[in-house]
Formats: structure tokens, C-alpha cells, sequence
């Protein structure tokens, strides 16, 4: 045993074993990352270089461009704001690191299900949304595994974890059975989303609870940023997500979401705008007030 952990002090390219992580050495892995950027291309220079600084740069995590014959199994789940979403397995899984002692690459997710996001609307930014994840790649927000494209449709596909239950479906089954510390934590988890996408001047367009998506457990939350997410200017504001922060607060303290005895129509959003509030306890905060969410 001591001749074998001898003998892998340093890979066969001389990297030392301080730059070893899980049995693999960082470095080769980051390098035949590097060596394969010309054997593939998404189409797009923009997409192309946020997926290589992701493979340079990230140590464990890194998004890729997965081609879509990988994908088998392929289900409809619903549709959204900007595009369907779909079930899918990963056949041949993706690349997870080199490994020096075989010199061949070591696959992870072999069989694992996933969720594929498939971008319809011309004007949204993939590139731009791809900036943003990685902000939050450490963060507790997402696993976003990498790009594709349906090559009948030409449209991206964003490939992600794929969960099966959405906040207020959860919050429906599990409200009684959450205490205060998994409470504050799914808020949290929230909020620093929020702070991280509201630092790079990204909004949210529809945040609610059946945007957010969540395990088993409340530390495996996820927003789905790709459903209904967040560009760039086109009137949405921080205190637009502000108010719908507080909104998810509400249902996640009463277990009803806000106007529940209300239609949600055209109406409700004139007297929203009018300066209607949730109830009592949300009857001080002034939507305009321009804080920022670390604030709140």
C-alpha cells in the first residue's frame, strides 16, 4: 500500500499530488478539458467560451456540452414561460475527470435522470443565463450539468437535475411537518440567490413558489431560473423580487399563498401595484422602498 501511494506522489505529467482531489489529479483534468475544446462547438462563441472558463476554472463541477444523442428516455413534462421541459436519461453519463492511471476519462451519471429544458423564445439570452448560474454554482441554488441542442428544432437545451416537486406542492404535503430551522433555511437559500443574481443586475420575472424547485430534503432546493427566469432589464425589478420574496415568507409561515381568497387576474395586479399588501404582517413594507435584498 505504501508503494502504491509512493508511486502516485505525481501523475505521469508531473503534477504533484497536492493538486489530487478524489484520487484524480485537478490539473490533467483541467488540461484534456483544454485539449478537446476544438472537437466540439455549441454554435454559439458566446456559449462555447462560458462552458471552457467553466471547465478551466471550476474544480469539481464543470458544465459541458453534452451531445443530445445521449439523451434516451426522452418524456414531456410541462411547458413554460420560455420553452418545455423534459425527462430524460443520461446513457453515457458525462465526463467527471482523467483519470492518470488508466489515461482514459472516468464517466459520472451513467443511467442518471435529468431534466432538459428546451429554449423556444429567440429572445432569451442562453449565454447570459449561463453567467448567472455559474455565479450561484457553489451556492444553494442549482446543478446545472451543461448545454445541448435538439438538432430537429435547433433550439438549446438546458441540462439540469431534475426534481419532482415544486415549493407549494411540497409546502402542501409538508407544512406541518417543517420546523423553524428548515423554514429560515429554504428562505435562505432564497435569499442568497437572490443577492447573488440581483449583484450581477439580474431579476427575476415570476418568482413564486411554483418556480422553486425542491428534494426531499430542504437543503436541496433549487430555482428554476431556466423556467421563468431573470434577463436583463425588460421592466423587472429588485423590488419586484423583493415583493415576491415576501410573498413565499407568507406561504411559508401561514401554508396558503397570498390572496388566496382572491382570484389572481388583472385586478389583483391593479391593486398590488395600488399598494395592496398580504396581511397584517406584511403591511409596513414599502415595495418601492429601494433596499437591496441583503437588507430585507
Amino acid at each position: 500500500m505504501s508503494q502504491e501511494i509512493e508511486k502516485n506522489k505525481y501523475c505521469p505529467a508531473g503534477h504533484s499530488c497536492k493538486v489530487f482531489a478524489y484520487g484524480f489529479c485537478l490539473l490533467c483534468t483541467k488540461e484534456h478539458f483544454i485539449q478537446e475544446f476544438k472537437t466540439w462547438s455549441s454554435g454559439n462563441a458566446n456559449i462555447n467560451k462560458i462552458i471552457q472558463e467553466s471547465q478551466i476554472n471550476d474544480k469539481y463541477i464543470k458544465l459541458q456540452w453534452i451531445p443530445y444523442d445521449n439523451f434516451q428516455n426522452i418524456e414531456h413534462i410541462a411547458d413554460g414561460g420560455h420553452g418545455s421541459v423534459y425527462s430524460a436519461k443520461l446513457e453515457n453519463g458525462i465526463k467527471s475527470h482523467w483519470n492518470f492511471i488508466e489515461q482514459d476519462w472516468k464517466y459520472s451519471l451513467i443511467g442518471y435522470k435529468v431534466a432538459l429544458k428546451e429554449i423556444k423564445d429567440s429572445r432569451f439570452d442562453i449565454a447570459e443565463f449561463l453567467e448567472v448560474t455559474i455565479e450561484n454554482r457553489y451556492g444553494s441554488v442549482i446543478k446545472y450539468f451543461g448545454i445541448s441542442k435538439n438538432p430537429s428544432t435547433q433550439n438549446y437545451i438546458i441540462v439540469m437535475d431534475l426534481f419532482e416537486c415544486d415549493l407549494h406542492n411540497y409546502l402542501t404535503k409538508k407544512i406541518w411537518d417543517l420546523g423553524w430551522t428548515q423554514k429560515l433555511l429554504i428562505l435562505s437559500l432564497i435569499a442568497e440567490y437572490l443577492e447573488t443574481s440581483h449583484a450581477k443586475n439580474f431579476f427575476h420575472s415570476d418568482l413564486h413558489s411554483g418556480n422553486i424547485l425542491i428534494g426531499e430534503h430542504s437543503y436541496d432546493l433549487h430555482l428554476r431560473l431556466g423556467i421563468n427566469l431573470v434577463l436583463r432589464g425588460n421592466g423587472f425589478t429588485r423590488e419586484g423580487d423583493i415583493y415576491s420574496f415576501g410573498g413565499i415568507m407568507y406561504e411559508i409561515i401561514t401554508a396558503q399563498r397570498p390572496f388566496a381568497n382572491q382570484a389572481h387576474d388583472t385586478y389583483l395586479m391593479i391593486d398590488i401595484c395600488n399598494g395592496q399588501n398580504f396581511v397584517i404582517l406584511c403591511s409596513n413594507v414599502d415595495i418601492t422602498d429601494n433596499r437591496s435584498i441583503q437588507e430585507e
